[in-house]
C-alpha cells in the first residue's frame, strides 16, 4: 500500500478508531441504562413494600376503639407509627389518615452507579391499609 497514491487506503485507516469513538459511549450508555434502570426498578419495589408496611403499622397502632366495620383511628398515633416505620426503613415520605385508612407515600434513595446525570433515581411507592377488627 502506498499512502501517496492509495487515497482509499488512507481513508480506511481512520475508520476503525472513529467507529470505536462512536461505539464506546453508546455501549456505556446502554450498560448504564441496564444497571441503573434495574436499580431504579428495585428501588421502586422497595419503596412500595416500605409504604405498604408503614401503612399497616400506622393502621394497627392507630386503632383506639370500635369493633368490626366501625373501627376508629387515632390520627396522631397512626401517623407517628407510620413515620417511625419509614424512618426505621431508611425511607422518607408522607402519611395521610383518612376516615378509615392510613395512606403512605414512600421514597427510597438509590444512587446511580454509572449514569450520574443529575437524574433522580430514587424509588417511589405508595401503600394503603385499613384497620381490621378481630372479627374480620
Amino acid at each position: 500500500y502506498d499512502p501517496q497514491t492509495d487515497f482509499a487506503a488512507v481513508a480506511r485507516v481512520g475508520e476503525a478508531p472513529l467507529m470505536l469513538v462512536l461505539l464506546i459511549p453508546a455501549l456505556f450508555l446502554v450498560l448504564g441504562l441496564v444497571v441503573d434502570g434495574g436499580g431504579k426498578v428495585r428501588a421502586n419495589e422497595q419503596a412500595t413494600l416500605v409504604a405498604q408496611s408503614a401503612a399497616r403499622a400506622g393502621a394497627n397502632a392507630g386503632v383506639v376503639q370500635g369493633t368490626g366495620e366501625r373501627l376508629v383511628i387515632d390520627r396522631p398515633r397512626a401517623v407517628a407509627a407510620a413515620r417511625a416505620y419509614l424512618n426505621q426503613s431508611g425511607a422518607t415520605g408522607s402519611v395521610r389518615v383518612t376516615a378509615g385508612a392510613v395512606e403512605v407515600d414512600a421514597v427510597v434513595p438509590y444512587d446511580a452507579k454509572l449514569l450520574r446525570l443529575g437524574i433522580d433515581w430514587s424509588g417511589k411507592g405508595s401503600g394503603e391499609a385499613e384497620p381490621r377488627g378481630s372479627d374480620n
